[in-house]
């Protein structure tokens, strides 16, 4: 397990900015244990990427409108393979996004083939401003078969998602099923999360996804319990704040992830990373965020909950 912590412009306007904040997320995932699949055509692979060669120095300029290139990448943790295919590109004109997709094995060529995810896009919509050069933090967490990616907490249009394997009932990871978590704008006002898992031997699990009311926002990260205090007070107790974590739909609810919960906000302190003592008998710390439209809402109707994701 690792962590990193780097602070990333927001912004596709040249090439220059998209690098940064695209080569460092894909260059982080490597450096957690995945690595690339054998498809052509990707940023960082065989059989030629961007402008005829591999690798990303043969990125001519950046994404325009509706233009995503892609990497995939598999874990290294030696359990049943899958695959990861992360495609940056722009939500609009020089905003940033990540769309990606889960799928039990691929063409070759770049294409999710088997069981396969619903794609999904981080940040669905222009509404927000690019950050130009100014450099965000993004908080990466992860390991050779577990990924946890925030980007740009405290910039103007955050996002993150998450993946990791099926858990036993001690927490550790099993090769029975993967499963995606994301969250960054969805439309207009609207923050949001969606959560799918597939299955190696039984396919495609429910996708999760947005749900807007009339009152509040809703997402479709399904939680263990809900942790709202509100106006009845703090949640936390005996020195520790709970953490209500997502769990996975199989056909049925499993074991909770580690890789993403949700606190109460009033309990914790924006940025600030705290540990739980007895996740699966296990200590563990979390990167928690309550600011920015694209997290804040996550899992709770009433915005009530901040995101708590994995960070060591």
């Amino acid at each position: 397990m690792a962590t990193s912590q780097q602070f990333l412009p927001q912004d596709n306007s040249s090439l220059t900015n998209f690098k940064a904040w695209a080569k460092a997320l894909s260059d982080q995932i490597r450096t957690f244990g995945w690595t690339n699949s054998s498809d052509t055509g990707q940023l960082n692979g065989v059989g030629g990427g961007v402008g005829g060669s591999a690798g990303w120095a043969a990125v001519p300029a950046a994404p325009g409108s509706g233009v995503y290139w892609y990497e995939i990448f598999k874990p290294g943790d030696g359990l049943t393979p899958f695959y990861l295919k992360v495609e940056y590109g722009n939500a609009s004109t020089n905003l940033p996004t990540v769309r990606l997709t889960l799928s039990s094995s691929t063409n070759g060529a770049g294409t999710p083939t088997g069981y396969i995810s619903t794609t999904v896009n981080c940040i669905a919509s222009g509404s927000y401003t690019a950050g130009g050069a100014t450099p965000y933090e993004c908080d990466f967490s992860g390991d050779s078969g577990r990924l946890c990616m925030m980007m740009w907490r405290n910039g103007p249009g955050p996002m993150g998602f998450c993946v990791q394997r099926s858990l036993d009932s001690s927490g550790n990871a099993t090769g029975t099923y993967a499963t995606l978590w994301t969250m960054g704008f969805t439309g207009g006002s609207n923050a949001g999360g969606t959560q799918q898992s597939i299955h190696f031997t039984a396919g495609v699990g429910f996708h999760f996804g947005n749900v807007t009311t009339s009152g509040g926002n809703q997402t479709g990260i399904p939680c263990l319990g809900a942790n709202f205090a509100g106006s009845l007070g703090t949640s936390a107790f005996n020195g520790a704040i709970p953490i209500s974590f997502a769990q996975p739909c199989v056909g049925t609810w499993d074991y909770p992830c580690t890789a993403i919960g949700g606190a109460y906000k009033g309990d914790i302190t924006e940025g600030v990373p705290f540990t739980v003592s007895n996740q699966y008998g296990q200590s563990k710390t979390y990167m928690p965020t309550k600011t920015g439209l694209g997290m804040n809402v996550t899992m709770a109707p009433t915005g009530q909950l901040a995101v708590c994701m994995e960070y060591d």
